[in-house]
């Protein structure tokens, strides 16, 4: 369903908010534009996680400050009431269309903004995270590579993850995430006696499904003490191409970001590595 702009584009720099109608709701969304943005810039799109919203996202991911000096466009679309439809089940609402939300927003940003069609990338954390591997199966032409922090994919997704070309994707995980286990299963709440928020599949087994799928061979492991493990897998062609960084001990956070919540609630925040820098040498790599 084509989204009808509520809000006048606004193509000068800095950091502004929008509305566009989406299958007859309206969906906000946060755009920055650097200084300087040139013609055939790429767009990040960054994905809150469940509970959160576009406007506080960078705060934890700081992709603003990198965009001003690389030069890219970034915009943080809301969630449905706070969430993204990524698949699971019973938790997600089947009634929202997210994936055609956020192909009629880079549509939308296209028609305003000089990006390139073939350097969007789908940047998320939790739920977000899993938002852009639903993305990766549903909008493989649109987006040119994928990073996840804290998050996986639905349980069931080997019945439908098949996109139709190779998916690049790095992925970032703590084994002490007690909210998204590293292992998979449950995904847990912050508050007690909440809403069942449905399964996920374990890092190892998303990476065996992801490297099965690119006919990428691997791992090449590689460790930066004193708590991260990265595992690559390369292939024929660079949309091949996989990473998945495990942060021994790291909780539900996002590494070299603020600690945005009591290690008690979401665990510790590794210092070891700027997760958004290696996001984006990684994305920054693909184009379609």
């Amino acid at each position: 369903m084509r989204a009808r702009r509520l809000t006048p584009a606004d193509d000068g720099p800095g950091t502004t908010d929008h509305v566009i109608t989406y299958d007859g709701r309206p969906r906000p969304y946060r755009v920055h534009v650097p200084p300087v943005l040139p013609v055939g810039a790429p767009l990040v799109i960054q994905l809150h996680g469940g509970g959160g919203n576009g406007a506080g996202l960078d705060r934890l991911t700081r992709f603003h400050r990198l965009a001003d000096r690389e030069r890219f466009a970034v915009v943080s679309p809301n969630g449905f009431d706070r969430h993204w439809n990524d698949g699971r089940l019973p938790a997600m609402p089947g009634a929202v269309d997210d994936v055609g939300f956020v192909a009629a927003l880079i549509d939308c940003l296209a028609g305003w903004l000089p990006i390139d069609r073939r350097r969007v990338y789908a940047v998320g954390i939790s739920n977000g995270a899993m938002m852009a591997a639903r993305l990766a199966s549903g909008l493989p032409d649109r987006i040119a590579a994928f990073a996840q922090v804290a998050g996986t994919a639905p349980a069931d997704a080997p019945s439908w993850w098949r996109p139709d070309r190779p998916v690049p994707l790095i992925q970032i995980h703590g084994t002490g995430d007690a909210i998204v286990p590293y292992a998979g299963g449950a995904v847990r709440t912050q508050r007690r006696g909440g809403i069942d928020r449905g399964r996920v599949l374990g890092v190892e087994e998303w990476a065996a499904l992801l490297a099965t799928h690119n006919g990428a061979v691997g791992p090449v492991v590689t460790r930066i003490e004193p708590d991260v493990t990265i595992r690559a897998w390369r292939g024929a062609t660079a949309p091949c191409d996989l990473e998945f960084w495990r942060v021994d001990g790291g909780g539900h956070t996002w590494p070299g970001g603020v600690q945005y919540l009591p290690i008690g609630i979401v665990g510790p925040t590794s210092a070891t590595f700027d997760a958004t820098a290696e996001i984006w040498r990684f994305v920054s790599a693909h184009n379609i």
